[in-house]
């Protein structure tokens, strides 16, 4: 009994499924807010003043940075 078609299947089933977790996982992170987590410090929600950019996909990456110019000072 040749096998390979049953594993080409099995190979094929897996690599699909992999493929929409791959897509959900990075939808969940997409529509996930995570510009007020602090990960650094134990990702506590630090509170600081409204920014333009709150809520939208760059705010985590311009709280980053800003943070990142400020410790350069």
């Amino acid at each position: 009994m040749d096998l390979s078609p049953l594993l080409l299947g099995l190979g094929t089933a897996i690599g699909l499924l992999g493929l929409v977790v791959l897509l959900f996982a990075g939808i969940v992170v997409s529509v996930t807010d995570v510009s007020g987590l602090d990960l650094v410090e134990g990702g506590r929600r630090r509170r600081t003043g409204a920014s333009p950019t709150a809520g939208t996909p760059g705010a985590a990456a311009a709280a980053g940075t800003a943070r990142l110019h400020g410790s350069l000072r």
